[in-house]
């Protein structure tokens, strides 16, 4: 038995002109990511240097190693490193 909506419709293109050209969001989105990609590189190395400027600084004002500034700079430092580490696969 078959109910009434058997037969198979062929699909149709929805937005689309007859004749015109499909829009290429990937000519759009790569530019985008590497942009992405070089802001994050960007801001990766920006915090590294901070950290590790700001532990040079506290230890030279003769802070200890458990210094408010050698402890925020160190992991200003490590987020830093760890954002470069991880951005660097990002143009595979």
């Amino acid at each position: 038995m078959t109910t009434g909506g058997s037969r198979l419709r062929t699909p149709v293109k929805i937005g689309f002109a007859p004749g015109a050209k499909p829009f290429d969001a990937a000519g759009i989105i790569r530019p985008v990511q590497r942009a992405y990609l070089a802001s994050t590189r960007l801001l990766g190395a920006a915090l590294l240097l901070v950290g590790v400027a700001m532990v040079a600084s506290t230890i030279a004002r003769g802070g200890g190693a458990l210094a408010v500034g050698v402890l925020l700079g160190i992991m200003l430092a490590v987020v830093g490193a760890a954002r470069l580490w991880l951005a660097r696969g990002g143009a595979q």
